[in-house]
């Protein structure tokens, strides 16, 4: 068991069918939302320009932080080091990735 599921277990398994469905129902609900989070993203891209750490509005006050982020530039370390050298260097994550779409046939029988 990982640290994140002890504290934060998993309901009761309820059937893929219906696991499937609720999250087709959840997905569907917050769909409406995706231009709201484009805007989001474009209003917190303008405030960040201000390079002000602290602005108000009429309702809300908006804090903008800065912080340094290091990333190695891959493709040169290959070019520099080789490839064969970065592979030892390499570890392997699994990703999985669920989505869900409306079902264009029949429901499937239970």
């Amino acid at each position: 068991m990982n640290a994140r599921a002890a504290v934060l277990p998993l309901a009761a398994p309820i059937g893929i069918a219906a696991e499937v469905d609720e999250l087709g129902r959840i997905e569907a609900q917050l769909a409406p939302l995706k231009p709201a989070l484009k805007r989001q993203k474009e209003l917190k891209e303008i405030l960040a320009g201000y390079d002000q750490p602290v602005m108000l509005g009429d309702e809300f006050v908006c804090t903008v932080t800065t912080s340094l982020e290091d990333r190695l530039d891959t493709p040169t370390i290959r070019t520099e080091m080789g490839a064969d050298w970065c592979l030892a260097y390499t570890k392997t994550l699994v990703k999985k990735t669920v989505r869900t779409a409306p079902q264009r046939t029949a429901p499937h029988p239970t």
